[in-house]
């Protein structure tokens, strides 16, 4: 059964990534330099937390099977 819990865990974790990348591509069109510069920073770091994380559907197919 914890193995369940941390499966959701993740999945819930990747989701909150996805929005942080979202919302922060959205900065980084803004008009003003420094916003722009600090959100395209935060953007690469979260592509990066991104990348070690496991494939969403990954877990979502282990969670329907088991």
């Amino acid at each position: 059964m914890s193995d369940t819990t941390k499966d959701r865990r993740r999945t819930s974790y990747s989701g909150l990534v996805e929005s942080a990348i979202r919302s922060a591509t959205k900065l980084a069109s803004s008009h003003d330099s420094t916003t722009r510069t600090l959100a395209n920073q935060v953007v690469s770091d979260l592509v990066l937390l991104r990348r070690e994380l496991p494939a969403r559907r990954q877990y979502d197919t282990k969670t329907r099977k088991a």
